[in-house]
């Protein structure tokens, strides 16, 4: 968004600003050029208007109250055509309405205001439309809408190869504040196509394998200046993008914040793996199978209730008298039952990281398949 203090910057153009600073934000959308008395029925708001001061001679204040009650951002005023400084009325009503004016000094013709705003209104569009452009790929690709082939031809339009293997890298600003998150995505832009999402910054990168891509996450944490990053494992497969985000953005997540900015990564995720891969069917299929197979087995097999037994157990934390009554067992059968368990999976029920991914494990088959497991029962 162009605003009047971003021509007030431009050192060539030697603008003066001389009353009505805190409006100095507003938004800029045009500029004209009119030594009428009353120009704004030409007018739609957001106009620079630039004047040698005829309209001014009348009544100063009124002229600028005139063009504040009509939406316009600000007025420059050129020197040595009638006027050496903006009238004292002028000044205080632009001060009362927060309202920007400024000089042009005489040798500075208003056409050279005219073509810097047009050139920067231009470069504000052409980042705009890339910004949109790159926003659209990064929700294709993390909504799984994309063919491989397509995304390694998209990306090519960022400046990336589209033939090195990729990832996401998921950075946090202060807070999650909009401005910190805008300029992250400036700051971002020249590593990737990035797009504000969940509260974050998600930024499409290349990297060679994983220790690269923690190294462009690190990278990217210093040069937008966010307060953590988190960075998905690479693949070579376009098609697994998605969970590269979720990756990156659990561990963003899950990492514990110690007030020094760091690069977090799928190696912090644990068993939460397991939740990640949920959207995949085969990954749910390997991971329950390694944990869960040999019990289900068994239970096919001998009908008996291990499973039925190992999430009665776990559900009441251990509590052997809490975990019996709630299976409508003996407390000794559940204790030959926890053994035999512990036996066919090679887990130790008293360890905690153990009990969690067995967990995880029965929740996934309930979540993925509700009556997988009724049926091997």
């Amino acid at each position: 968004m162009l605003t009047v203090a971003d021509i007030l910057g431009i050192e060539e153009l030697e603008l003066t600003l001389r009353a009505g600073a805190p409006g100095r934000l507003r938004p800029l959308r045009w500029v004209h050029t009119s030594e009428l008395p009353d120009p704004t029925p030409w007018l739609r708001g957001g106009e620079l208007l630039l004047t040698t001061g005829l309209p001014l001679q009348a009544d100063p204040g009124g002229f600028v109250r005139l063009l504040s009650e009509r939406g316009l951002s600000g007025m420059g005023l050129g020197l040595g055509f009638g006027f050496d400084d903006v009238p004292a009325a002028a000044v205080e009503e632009a001060d009362r309405r927060e309202f920007p004016v400024f000089t042009i000094p005489y040798h500075v013709p208003f056409i050279a205001l005219t073509e810097a705003v047009f050139t920067r209104l231009s470069d504000e569009r052409v980042a705009e439309a890339e910004r949109r452009l790159a926003g659209d790929l990064v929700e294709t690709i993390i909504a799984g809408e994309a063919q491989s082939r397509e995304i390694r031809r998209r990306v090519r339009a960022f400046g990336l190869r589209g033939s090195s293997p990729l990832t996401f890298v998921v950075l946090r600003a202060d807070n999650g504040a909009a401005g910190g998150l805008t300029q992250i995505v400036e700051a971002a832009r020249r590593y990737g196509p990035a797009s504000v999402r969940d509260g974050a910054v998600a930024v499409l990168v290349e990297a060679a394998d994983d220790r690269a891509a923690e190294s462009t996450a690190g990278e990217l944490l210093a040069a937008a200046e966010a307060v953590a990053a988190g960075v998905g494992r690479v693949r070579s497969d376009p098609g697994e993008l998605p969970r590269c985000y979720d990756e990156a953005l659990y561990a963003v997540d899950i990492r514990p914040a110690n007030g020094t900015p760091a690069v977090a990564t799928f190696r912090d995720l644990g068993s939460i793996q397991l939740l990640l891969s949920l959207q995949d069917d085969r990954g749910v299929e390997l991971f329950c199978d390694s944990l869960l197979g040999t019990l289900m087995a068994h239970d096919k097999s001998q009908g008996s209730a291990l499973v039925e037994s190992l999430r009665g157990y776990i559900e009441a934390n251990g509590r052997w008298v809490e975990a019996a009554d709630a299976l409508r067992i003996h407390r000794h059968t559940l204790r030959y039952r926890v053994r035999k368990i512990e036996e066919l999976t090679g887990r130790d029920l008293s360890n905690a990281r153990d009990r969690l991914e067995l967990w995880l494990a029965l929740r996934a088959i309930e979540l993925h398949t509700p009556h997988h497991l009724e049926a091997v029962q």
